[in-house]
């Protein structure tokens, strides 16, 4: 085998593994807590790309975009951050609304 050969069979090994890495970390940004993936994450993501796209595209070839547009997906990258993040600090298999018993809750209460 040529170094050439020895070189391509190492970059090839490389570049898939990068390539998997890369596919299982954004796997893992877009999916909740649960595993499934999450239509809040990937909207936001699809927000930050177009925000990156428009701040791209008024730097380097000048085009103006309005302010209500930008604050517009500024506000969506905030609020599906947030709500992200409160997703995560969500118990696995916690309780749901329906599981709780009012009844000893108000007991409580009064």
């Amino acid at each position: 085998m040529s170094f050439n050969g020895f070189v391509k069979i190492l970059f090839r090994n490389w570049r898939t593994k990068v390539i998997e890495q890369l596919k299982s970390g954004l796997s893992s940004m877009i999916s909740d807590v649960d595993g499934s993936v999450s239509s809040k994450r990937v909207v936001t993501f699809l927000c930050v790309g177009a925000m990156l796209v428009t701040w791209a595209a008024n730097l380097f070839w000048g085009f103006q975009i309005t302010e209500f547009i930008f604050e517009g997906l500024m506000y969506i990258i905030i609020v599906g951050l947030g709500v992200a993040t409160a997703e995560k600090f969500t118990r696995k298999g916690g309780s749901t609304p329906t599981d709780v018993n009012v009844s000893s809750i108000t007991d409580k209460v009064m």
